[in-house]
């Protein structure tokens, strides 16, 4: 059986999962935009999507290509570590009336490139955030590590954000945010 249509209670008749056309009729289809759309993560998440019935439209924002596109995407060539990013982006999730914004824009290693890493990730990041609060953007994904708070077998199965943190690595850790941006505006 598909991993998709895991096993219920009910006895299995041999049947086959039903298609997710009839499971979503009537449902509205989402748009999704990626950044690191050509990334590992990025172009494998694309592939799926790209046969998910429940998604009409990909928004890959990368500064490539994912391999990975097929009909249902569409792709916008901006680098986040340019100045003009948080416009552009804010442009194209309007433009294409985005439900959900996947954020894989970061490093999949190390670098030497400290502050082009920073500018990428940390301000990349920020330009992206901004451009998310000036559209309709119902859900926002962003891909993280354990790196980044630490493995540890005494972590509960789901942490919450004002946990402390015990990162695996000091070089790779990020600092905790000073203030939560609500999507109505910084705080006053």
């Amino acid at each position: 059986m598909s991993p998709r249509f895991p096993r219920t209670k009910k006895a299995d008749s041999g049947a086959a999962p039903p298609s997710t056309k009839l499971a979503y009729a009537g449902r509205a289809r989402r748009t999704v935009a990626m950044t690191g759309a050509a990334s590992f993560l990025g172009k494998n998440l694309v592939g799926l999507l790209e046969e998910d019935d429940r998604v009409s439209r990909i928004v890959a924002i990368d500064v490539y290509p994912p391999t990975t596109a097929k009909a249902k995407t569409r792709m916008y060539e901006v680098d986040l570590t340019q100045a003009t990013a948080e416009e552009r982006v804010s442009e194209i999730l309007a433009a294409e009336r985005v439900d959900c914004l996947v954020h894989l824009a970061f490093l999949a290693s190390p670098t030497h490139a400290r502050a082009w890493a920073h500018e990428l990730e940390s301000v990349g990041t920020m330009r992206l955030l901004n451009a998310v609060r000036q559209s309709s953007v119902r859900k926002v994904v962003v891909w993280s590590q354990t790196l980044l708070y630490g493995a540890h077998p005494t972590n509960p199965n789901f942490r919450s954000e004002p946990r402390q943190t015990r990162p695996s690595s000091p070089t790779r850790s990020r600092q905790k945010p000073k203030r939560t941006i609500s999507p109505s505006g910084p705080p006053a």
